[in-house]
């Protein structure tokens, strides 16, 4: 089957896509585009204002415009790689591509997610209380029902910002078979993707670098082609020689004096089931996990000054329950919720005037049953009424796509034989008849045995006419 790449690229909420003082407007700039298929976005904030800066309004009708373009190869009888690279809000609009094409068979498309700082602009507090699962933080956070996602790298910057900027990035859940690597990277949430591009080259801080130097290889394994880039040079390091070809040469290097800098032991909140923080140590013979990959040793956490770590908080020790044991949870949850309605159902009866001895065992008696009919009518019937009310008015183009190819019936073999070898087609109509049995369970008696016989020797026949028929000329 044909195959085509998609490079589809998300911009930050704020940044336009032909900026090419950012990694997207950049990489778009470098794409071979008359070999692959090329798609890049404006922020959802230059898109829709100030909706799209709170709620990521318009996320939905980006992902719509790539997921007609793959749907319409797939239809075609092709097989589609998206690989996809979007920074903060852009990168948490790559999951909700991703998310909506869950149920894409994977030998039809494989999907690879390149995120920088995936922020889905919620407030860690709110998407914690967001039982609805409305917020952009909980639309994204479970992808592990995702067929045709294959591989993710998602970078994380160590530097925390106030929670007031809505900046608290996050961890999704992925499939098992998928490839993942979540690494901790230098910097802060916008300084990692900026450049500058000059008459002589383009000049990358260390921190965007390394964002550069991981990106366009990870892009590179899973098929894009790039045009040749400029002269590249890294502030600080203007010794430094990089070789777009050798990437991970420099990029040792880059890291090597990273780790010479300063740095504040700090940790940096995430919305995350695990509890999930960005560790950053004063001091470590290596800045990273990949730093120590480079440099050919072990990974190893303690050797490393910035890392993904589990939060001890007591926040964190909640989500972490709740994503471990479920049922657990559900059970807490709904017998909480009896007990409140077996208290409410008590009040009622005795400010009415009429209670009894029997009053509290009444109030827990009609509780379980009061809590499994209410439980019953949110899941049935509230819920998906309010999820699909708040979708319509953020999201309108969100849902699961089913996106499938024409199945061609594959002709039967010995027509085709038949066929090819000149035998009659009424005589093969009727050889069909001749040999379907009334029953399969009916046995045959010596009389129709003597038939199937001459049927057989009446088919040999004709085959072997049509054979000499074929060899005579």
């Amino acid at each position: 089957m044909p195959h085509v790449t998609f490079n589809v690229f998300f911009s930050g909420a704020e940044d336009a896509a032909n900026n090419t003082d950012t990694l997207v407007g950049f990489l778009t700039e470098h794409v071979e585009s008359d070999a692959q298929r090329l798609i890049a976005f404006d922020g959802c904030g230059i898109t829709h204002g100030l909706s799209g800066i709170i709620f990521g309004t318009g996320l939905d009708q980006h992902c719509q415009k790539v997921i007609e373009q793959i749907a319409a190869e797939i239809k075609k009888g092709n097989t589609v790689s998206l690989n996809a690279y979007g920074h903060s809000r852009g990168a948490t609009g790559l999951l909700l591509l991703a998310k909506q094409l869950s149920t894409v068979e994977k030998n039809l498309l494989e999907i690879n997610l390149a995120l920088l700082d995936p922020t889905p602009g919620n407030l860690i507090t709110s998407a914690t209380l967001d039982f609805l699962g409305i917020s952009l933080a909980n639309k994204t956070k479970d992808l592990r029902n995702c067929l045709p996602l294959s591989n993710v790298l998602a970078l994380y910057p160590n530097v925390p910002l106030p929670a007031i900027t809505l900046r608290a990035p996050s961890f999704s859940l992925y499939p098992e078979r998928t490839k993942v690597e979540e690494e901790a990277i230098a910097g802060y949430h916008a300084q990692t993707q900026h450049l500058t591009i000059n008459p002589s080259g383009v000049v990358f801080s260390p921190e965007s670098f390394i964002t550069f130097a991981r990106v366009v290889k990870f892009l590179q394994e899973n098929g894009t082609q790039f045009k040749p880039f400029p002269s590249i040079r890294v502030e600080g390091m203007l010794d430094l020689k990089v070789d777009s070809n050798r990437l991970d040469d420099a990029l040792l290097a880059v890291y090597q004096k990273v780790n010479e800098l300063h740095h504040d032991k700090t940790y940096r909140n995430c919305h995350s089931d695990h509890g999930v923080i960005i560790n950053t140590k004063e001091k470590a013979e290596y800045f990273n996990l990949h730093h120590q990959y480079l440099a050919g040793k072990s990974k190893k956490k303690d050797s490393a000054r910035v890392t993904l770590e589990e939060s001890y908080s007591l926040a964190a020790v909640l989500r972490r329950t709740v994503h471990n044991y479920p049922k657990m949870w559900q059970m807490i949850k709904w017998v909480s919720i009896s007990l409140i309605i077996a208290f409410l159902i008590f009040t009622i009866i005795t400010s009415a005037g009429i209670s009894t001895p029997l009053t509290p065992l009444i109030a827990i008696t009609l509780a379980p049953a009061a809590s499994a009919g209410l439980a019953g009518l949110w899941y049935s019937l509230l819920k998906p009424a309010i999820d699909w009310l708040i979708d319509r008015i953020f999201y309108p183009h969100f849902y699961l796509r089913d996106i499938t190819v024409e199945r061609v019936p594959i002709e039967d073999s010995t027509k085709k034989m038949a066929s090819s070898l000149g035998v009659d087609k009424n005589r093969e109509n009727q050889m069909e008849l001749e040999i379907t049995p009334q029953s399969a369970h009916e046995p045959l008696d010596n009389s129709s045995r003597e038939e199937e016989l001459q049927i057989e020797d009446a088919i040999t026949q004709e085959i072997n006419t049509g054979l000499n028929l074929n060899v005579s000329h």
